[in-house]
């Protein structure tokens, strides 16, 4: 954090000034964090998941069902494979493409990803 002036009184910081596209990104991540806090209250008060934007926007957009969800709910390859109870290079195939799915290992996916296994079927137009 290069460019930091703090500004103090009575001899204790009181104040710090940082480059404005600094100040951005701190704010960006604090709405972020304030919509995902917000989101989890949501969540527990209305007993349904909220899904953020950015996860839709990933979804429309085409990207690997497996893999987003994955991603949204902060789990490694090696995490959900050992979840699942299938190994990690078949869910890195699955999310490359590579390979598709049995209905079995979808079920287990969906499990672990506390999902419907619809939720990680792309529909085919």
């Amino acid at each position: 954090m290069n460019h930091v002036q703090f500004l103090e009184q009575k001899g204790k910081p009181q104040w710090a000034i940082v480059p404005y596209e600094f100040y951005l990104q701190l704010t960006q991540a604090a709405e972020l964090q304030a919509d995902h806090d917000f989101l989890a209250v949501l969540d527990t008060a209305t007993n349904k998941e909220f899904i953020p934007a950015a996860v839709v926007d990933r979804i429309i957009e085409g990207d690997n069902l497996i893999r987003v969800w994955r991603e949204y709910r902060g789990l490694t390859q090696p995490q959900l494979a050992r979840l699942a109870q299938v190994s990690q290079s078949t869910l890195s195939q699955l999310e490359s493409g590579k390979r598709r799915a049995t209905k079995k290992t979808l079920e287990a996916l969906a499990t672990a990803l506390k999902l419907e296994v619809a939720d990680l079927v792309r529909e085919e137009i």
